[in-house]
């Protein structure tokens, strides 16, 4: 499903437009992050924390007041199985879109601009060259934007060759 990660300066910009936010705590969050989650919330976004809420501030000192988690959902997270639960409830409650792979060591990212280009960035992070298949159910074919291979679709999804420790750059096609 599609993510992005969040970090300093890049918290208010990411949120924008967020259907779920998950935020990692490990005990400690700024004030002001926290602001912004509940800006999140507002404009219409599931606000998960986890694995507890925040009890430092952001210098990991002891709150002198407590932080208003009010709204959002704290969950444990440290149950991969309530996890992968979670996960799962959430893509069928926002319909969030899912591009399944496999194996399970290859990652897909989708990127789409404002004129609706797409593409695909296959990862193998592996050590090993990987067979990947990916189902990218809006595409009719992917194109290595490097080298210009065409992929078209093999039994439902899209198989590739990736090299150890690289990553495809694919056009996507309708």
């Amino acid at each position: 499903m599609p993510f992005a990660y969040a970090g300093g300066e890049t918290v208010e910009h990411s949120l924008k437009g967020a259907d779920w936010v998950v935020c990692a705590s490990g005990g400690g969050l700024k004030p002001a992050l926290i602001e912004s989650l509940h800006g999140a919330r507002r404009n219409g976004a599931v606000v998960t924390i986890g694995p507890r809420a925040p009890e430092l501030d952001g210098s990991m000192r002891p709150l002198r007041r407590a932080l208003d988690v009010e709204g959002f959902e704290i969950e444990p997270l440290d149950d991969l199985a309530r996890a992968d639960a979670l996960v799962a409830r959430r893509i069928d409650e926002l319909e969030l879109p899912t591009w399944p792979t496999d194996p399970p060591d290859a990652h897909v990212a989708l990127h789409e601009d404002d004129e609706g280009v797409k593409v695909a960035f296959v990862m193998n992070p592996t050590g090993a060259d990987l067979l990947v298949r990916v189902a990218v159910a809006e595409a009719g074919a992917l194109v290595d934007l490097l080298d210009e291979q065409r992929v078209t679709r093999s039994g439902g999804a899209f198989e590739m060759m990736v090299r150890a420790r690289t990553v495809r750059m694919m056009g996507v096609e309708a």
